[in-house]
């Protein structure tokens, strides 16, 4: 989407005026009747405005029994009020990031005041239309504060596509047609009178973000044309070729090129046309503040292997973007609008994934060490013949852990282990080192060390039981034995280290002596995480259970399923399943199932 610097060109279409006060004085600094002097019989009337962000002009008309007795302009959001009678009612109409706005005269008439943008990129910033009516009765006193909670008046559209029905499916372009060119910023749900026929044409960064299964966000001006489509049932019938001329011109509508793979084997392009609205059929009407998401959905290879579906709510800031991945390379994240967004981004299993040092950081099966700035946009910073199975962070250092067997020969002794560690200061750049006859299985930082847990397996040997490395700056590695089992799960919280393995557990405070094996309360736990005071541990048969010691644990109720992982990021705790399925908690306690729409295995997950 094209970027604007300012909203300042919005302006009224009705005549912009220099401001004068209804009563002989005049404006300074967003203030009516600046000199206190002249109005001793009257209370000043001071406007709070909310939000705090993104306003940069403020209009205020104020109306008793219907008529026009006051109006400020201001560019100062803190300074916005006006000398007004007291002991009266007052109907106060307040317009914001429209610029300067003539009122009409009568209160009867706000509702068809009519405003305009001069361009698309008028939307592009963050300074946009809003409006707000607010009634109050003016005290007795010499000031008074009328508190204003601001709206907006624009709409937004996601895009994206879904095709995982078919294969050599590509978007070449996508446009808006028709975007409203007005509003009227009192009165909701009305159709626009002017188009943008060339409103929006999606960027090349757009289109790639599109084609990886991300949705891109457009913001428009509202236009509740109606239903125009009473009894279709068929969404590819939603086009303006199936409008008269004059409704065809006047509905927003959204036009996706592609190539896409025939059913002989060919490729061709093809055009879908899809009249904006509320549902898939029917209407055509874009509401303010609201967002309407829209998916072509490509279900074959035939020209009407297609379908639009539309969902539509509220424009709402997300309580959280959870952040999760797994097998196949699959990624799903929150977006920053709440809508799930789902990608593949290599082929692996991917196993671990940590926000610190201000990026992230994820490792996998498929060898890849990788970061993003966001957790939406990753790159590969190394690449190794591994398989990465953790990643942790300490003492200004990334460290990941991980194997690999190594075909070495026929007969009854055919592969060699080895374990790997990685260092980083960024994330970008790694620094790999090579431990024979070991596999790395996890790793955590905690009381000025580096633990990894594992276990030994020398060439053409069984399994030597459990193995830690431990190591102050992640370079040099000290070997601690532990003879009984091998613990797959590491893990520092409230002072301590805890090893854990199929419910049994030992505990050391610097990752060199450890204690005996001792049960902790379940079987089948062997994935834990610590956070806000509390343990929790997940076991692969559907278990979840907390603790504040890691001695005691409660049992939480949570539907049945074989969970893959847990994790705490950012004040939640997060469960993985191998269902694709993902649950959320605070405490540890009570959980909350969130459907990611994702039918495989994940084995990670953050908050973004």
């Amino acid at each position: 989407m094209r970027n604007s610097n300012s909203i300042k060109s919005v302006l009224g279409c009705c005549s912009v005026l220099a401001v004068l006060a209804i009563q002989g004085c005049t404006e300074k600094n967003g203030i009516f009747g600046h000199n206190p002097e002249a109005h001793t019989s009257e209370a000043y009337v001071n406007f709070r405005i909310e939000p705090e962000n993104g306003i940069d002009n403020v209009n205020v008309y104020a109306y008793r029994e219907g008529k026009l007795v006051g109006t400020v302009y201001s560019v100062n959001r803190r300074k916005v009020g006006m000398y007004l009678s007291p002991g009266k009612e007052y109907d106060f109409y307040v317009l914001a990031n429209s610029g300067m706005v003539d009122p009409p005269e009568d209160r009867d008439s706000v509702q068809s005041l009519v405003c305009k943008i001069g361009s698309m990129d008028a939307l592009a910033g963050n300074s946009l239309p809003m409006s707000s009516h607010v009634k109050a009765e003016i005290g007795s006193g010499r000031h008074y504060d009328v508190h204003v909670c601001l709206s907006g008046i624009v709409s937004e559209v996601g895009v994206a596509i879904d095709t995982s029905g078919t294969d050599g499916f590509v978007v070449r372009s996508v446009r808006l047609v028709n975007a409203a060119a007005d509003y009227r910023p009192f009165s909701c749900g009305c159709p626009a009178a002017s188009f943008f026929k060339e409103g929006y044409s999606a960027s090349d960064k757009e289109i790639a973000d599109i084609n990886m299964g991300r949705t891109v966000y457009v913001r428009l001006l509202e236009n509740c044309q109606g239903e125009l489509f009473p009894s279709n049932d068929d969404s590819r019938n939603k086009t303006p070729a199936n409008l008269p001329e004059d409704l065809a011109s006047k509905c927003s509508y959204m036009e996706i090129t592609a190539s896409r793979h025939t059913a002989g084997g060919g490729e061709a392009e093809a055009v879908y046309r899809f009249c904006l609205g509320q549902d898939a059929v029917s209407d055509c009407n874009l509401n303010r503040n609201t967002l309407t998401k829209v998916t072509l959905a490509v279900t074959g290879d035939g020209p009407d292997d297609y379908g639009w579906i539309v969902g539509d709510r509220e424009i709402q800031e997300p309580e959280i973007r959870l952040f999760a991945a797994g097998a196949g390379g699959t990624v799903i994240y929150t977006d920053r609008k709440g809508e799930t967004a789902r990608m593949k981004f290599g082929t692996g299993i991917w196993r671990d994934v940590i926000h610190a040092g201000n990026r992230y950081v994820m490792v996998g099966s498929n060898g890849w060490l990788t970061c993003s700035e966001n957790g939406e946009d990753w790159i590969v910073a190394a690449e190794y013949q591994v398989d990465w199975q953790a990643v942790t962070y300490g003492n200004g250092k990334f460290v990941a852990v991980g194997y690999h067997e190594y075909p070495v020969a026929e007969g009854p002794y055919p592969e060699r282990l080895a374990g790997y560690v990685a260092v980083s200061d960024d994330g970008r750049e790694w620094s790999v080192t090579e431990i024979s006859d070991f596999c790395l299985l996890d790793a955590d930082y905690g009381n000025g060390c580096f633990v990894i847990a594992g276990y030994c397996r020398t060439f053409g040997g069984t399994v030597s039981s459990g193995r830690f490395l431990c190591s102050p700056d992640g370079r040099e590695w000290s070997e601690i034995k532990v003879r009984s089992r091998y613990y797959p799960c590491v893990l520092y919280g409230n002072d301590i280290f805890i090893a854990l393995d199929a419910g049994m557990c030992i505990r050391s405070e610097d990752g060199s002596f450890w204690s005996s094996s001792e049960f902790a309360g379940t079987i089948d736990m062997d994935a834990m995480a610590y956070g806000a005071g509390t343990y929790v541990a997940a076991g692969r048969f559907g278990t979840i259970v907390c603790s504040f010691d890691a001695s005691i644990w409660t049992e939480a109720e949570v539907p049945p399923g074989r969970l893959t992982g847990v994790f705490y990021s950012k004040g939640y705790f997060i469960v993985t399943s191998a269902s694709g399925s993902v649950m959320i908690s605070h405490d540890g306690k009570e959980w909350r199932q969130t459907d990611t729409g994702c039918s495989c295995a994940l084995y990670c997950a953050c908050i973004l």
